[in-house]
């Protein structure tokens, strides 16, 4: 679009083209779209009453006051306005836009404090873009404001397979979990695999549509712009960009270049009743900040204790971001509908993306394989599996590093091959049903596409045994002969110090300022497990016995509103050093941070099922204190992750198999899936 066009030849195109449905107008600053209120000599509507797609990506003159005007945009259901300043008051802004399902608010200036109440946030959006903004975890009650809590999809009828989603009602009606059932922890083809059976209403001729899931075997929808406009172009066009049938409220959310944690994003897909889509956050904090809050699972109100103890800190200049740890929430059972996921690598490498001040980009890279990932992965062995969520279609791998000294090529190597393991099942599956007479069932197609979006490239990697950048006092105070513009010789001079190691602080302990009496934890105590037993739900039946006689326990209260609770405080026979550091963290230090149910992550690292344990903590307890960091950082090579799959990549599945039989430790993998490794647009980490 040319820069200089003015609203008069805007006008004047409107009324020459009376029935244009798509408006795009991105970056025209300094336009003034009030023109858009004007009306045609000829006609006595206005100009954009035909508009269904409106672009405003970037300008801001006038914006507000066209969306406000009452029948300007009757028809509009697709809206961009990232890039525009909306006012800071309380009050509700009302806009003139009944038809509106698509909005994008991308680098808005939207913050948590300063909540954006807009009319159209009343279950009509089927798709919120607020990407690039400043929300937290705060804003989560908003969001979850726009769902529909009628629909029930997380139902019986899949319990054998993905595990039953329960509350334990006798501790807190506000605590949800996954029970295992049948085979739903395992995650092996068969039943998994199935599109569900079609729904049927218990009354003939009823207009009511039953309210299911999707079956798994239709396409997510595009909420692009070009998305939008293919599905505008269908004859059926005006229904296909509408709610699904039997849908009302959000089911695709993008938010991406935010302040969330990890724990914030888990809580929300967790409370979403299972009907988001679509799902987009390209990265988010490894722990949640301080001050964090709960919110109530039902009334989306903030409780008056946040669950952040203070006793426990991040050093303030360490930034970490990452899912590790949370991937359970992804399984069907929680996300019902779920098909395209854009976020973290560590959802399934569990390697982290690190900032430490003083250190290169290679050498933060380093760190984050070598010293970080090995307690990550121990505390949470079981990232995510293709078959944890058959259903799940596309996936988009965000902030991958561009070099790696082997873990990460590693899990994205044996997750490819997991793929392939997943789509070769699939296609024995599909044959033995063709070759059945009568009519065969069906199977979810499997992940289908996958997309590395490597992080965006920084200066060029410099080599591995090159001193560590260091600050004014740091290298005043390290014994390097001073430069001087004098003939002074050597001899005056002290003799050179040499370099020493220092350490940088990932957590530290944090004494309370407020008295025992005055802190939030009302109760505590340590118990023996025959009285723990009278404060946990115990473990369900099929599960081996095991001595949790032998376990540590203690008796919690969170605050004066909740119930006692027994809480797992790890056990003194273990080998685990997670559940020694966590044993020692909960008894010794007194850090009791996200009370939750224990996970299969947990379980499979050694604690007991279905009981109470301090996730924040066992968290903590995964990662090193400190990091030492030497003067000088001899490494091994590192390789380009991008060169490294593609060469470990086997174009046909028969030559996989050969390579397999012939050398059955060679790193390699086949998928028959789409596989993009693409650069990402300039990233919004830290």
């Amino acid at each position: 679009m040319y820069s200089e066009l003015t609203g008069n030849a805007f006008t004047l195109a409107l009324q020459l083209l009376p029935n244009l449905t798509a408006l795009v107008l991105d970056d025209q600053e300094n336009l003034d779209i009030r023109w858009i209120l004007g009306r045609s000599p000829q006609q006595t509507v206005p100009l954009g009453r035909a508009l269904r797609v409106l672009s405003l990506d970037n300008v801001n003159h006038g914006v507000l006051k066209v969306l406000q005007s009452p029948e300007t945009l009757p028809e509009l259901l697709y809206l961009e306005v990232s890039g525009s300043s909306w006012p800071r008051h309380d009050r509700l802004i009302e806009l003139q836009l009944p038809r509106l399902r698509i909005l994008k608010l991308r680098r808005c200036g939207l913050r948590s404090d300063q909540p954006l109440y807009l009319s159209v946030f009343d279950g009509r959006l089927w798709s919120l873009d607020v990407s690039d903004n400043q929300l937290s975890d705060r804003s989560a009650a908003q969001f979850l404001s726009q769902l529909n809590f009628n629909r029930r999809l997380r139902t019986l009828q899949h319990a054998l397979t993905e595990g039953l989603v329960e509350r334990w009602t006798e501790f807190d009606r506000h605590t949800s979990i996954l029970e295992v059932h049948g085979s739903s922890d395992v995650f092996l083809p068969g039943a998994r695999y199935l599109v569900d059976a079609p729904a049927f209403t218990a009354v003939a001729n009823s207009q009511e549509l039953p309210v299911v899931r999707s079956d798994g075997s239709v396409p997510v929808r595009q909420d692009t712009l070009d998305g939008v406009l293919r599905l505008l172009s269908r004859n059926d066009g005006i229904a296909a960009t509408d709610h699904l049938p039997g849908s009302i409220g959000l089911t695709h959310l993008h938010l991406s270049g935010n302040q969330f944690s990890a724990a914030g994003i888990e809580s929300l897909l967790r409370r979403s009743n299972g009907q988001i889509e679509h799902f987009d956050c390209d990265s988010m904090c490894l722990f949640p900040p301080s001050g964090h809050f709960r919110v109530d699972e039902e009334s989306g109100l903030r409780d008056s204790h946040p669950t952040y103890t203070g006793k426990l800190g991040i050093h303030e200049s360490i930034r970490m971001y990452g899912f590790s740890g949370l991937s359970h929430v992804f399984r069907p059972v929680w996300c019902s509908n779920l098909r395209s996921l854009r976020i973290h690598h560590s959802f399934v490498t569990n390697i982290p993306t690190v900032s430490i001040p003083g250190l290169g980009d290679i050498d933060r890279k380093y760190f984050a394989e070598k010293h970080i990932f090995p307690g990550l992965d121990w505390a949470y062995s079981l990232a995510f599996l293709p078959d944890m969520n058959p259903r799940l279609q596309s996936l988009t791998l965000t902030c991958v590093p561009r070099q790696s000294f082997g873990p990460l090529i590693h899990k994205l190597t044996f997750f490819l091959r997991l793929l392939g393991l997943q789509e070769q099942a699939l296609s024995i599956m599909n044959k033995a049903e063709a070759s059945r007479p009568g009519r065969s069932v069906r199977f979810v197609s499997g992940l289908r596409y996958l997309t590395l979006e490597m992080e965006s490239m920084e200066k060029e990697p410099r080599e591995m045994s090159s001193p560590l950048e260091l600050d004014a006092e740091e290298l005043m105070t390290s014994g390097e002969t001073p430069f001087s513009f004098f003939n002074e010789s050597a001899e005056q001079q002290p003799p050179p110090k040499e370099p020493r190691p220092y350490c940088i602080p990932v957590w530290t302990y944090i004494i309370p300022k407020a008295p025992l009496r005055n802190n939030r934890v009302f109760q505590v105590e340590e118990i023996g497990h025959d009285v723990a037993a009278n404060y946990s739900p115990g473990a369900p039946a099929g599960y081996p016995p095991r001595d949790l006689s032998k376990e540590k326990w203690i008796r919690y209260r969170e605050s004066t509103k909740k119930p006692l609770v027994a809480v797992w405080a790890g056990n003194t026979w273990s080998r685990s050093p997670v559940i020694q550091k966590y044993r020692c963290l909960v008894l010794e230090y007194g850090v009791y941070e996200g009370l939750g149910p224990t996970t299969i992550h947990h379980t499979r690292a050694g604690a007991p099922v279905e009981c109470f344990i301090f996730q924040q903590t066992w968290l903590y307890a995964a990662l090193p204190q400190t990091l030492e960091v030497p003067p000088t950082i001899q490494t091994p090579e590192y390789e380009d992750v991008a060169a490294e799959l593609r060469r470990r990549h086997v174009s046909t599945y028969e030559d996989f198999e050969r390579i397999r039989k012939e050398s059955p430790h060679r790193p390699c993998f086949y998928w028959g899936g789409t596989f993009k490794i693409i650069d990402a647009k300039p990233n919004h980490v830290g």
